[in-house]
């Protein structure tokens, strides 16, 4: 029962804490994704307003993020750590022609970079917390 607790708590932190941590990052890094408009003067605005946030691509990120850290924790506590590597290649070639958009290259990678490191801290974590538990 505590293995499944134990579980339970890193999983709900991976969706709520790690959605704060990487975008706390994205944020500090000022690469959160921003309306793109053939328009230059609607993205920072015709008042010189800061400029404004896509909330579509900033949810889908969120979205995202949350499975794949949640498959990322799954892929450490199970010592798969080869499925690490073809999920991040995998995320990247689906949005490569993307990265042509400096802007949106560098929320990808910050974001990623992030999210992959909260999914380490917390697999390995819950690997030696449950280990102990599940011997015989």
């Amino acid at each position: 029962m505590t293995a499944v607790s134990l579980w339970a708590a890193v999983l709900v932190f991976s969706a709520v804490g790690g959605t704060h941590v990487v975008r706390g990052l994205l944020n500090k890094a000022g690469t959160l994704p921003t309306v793109k408009d053939k328009n230059p003067r609607s993205v920072t605005g015709t008042n010189g307003d800061p400029p404004r946030f896509d909330v579509p691509e900033y949810n889908r990120g969120r979205i995202i993020g949350n499975f794949e850290r949640f498959l990322m924790i799954v892929m450490v506590v199970s010592g798969s750590y080869e499925g690490l590597g073809l999920l991040v290649a995998a995320k990247g070639l689906i949005r490569a022609r993307e990265f042509e958009d400096r802007d949106f290259a560098e929320y990808f990678i910050v974001g990623s970079l992030a999210s992959v490191t909260v999914a380490l801290v917390l697999g390995l974590a819950l690997r030696y917390a449950v280990a102990p538990l599940w011997t015989r």
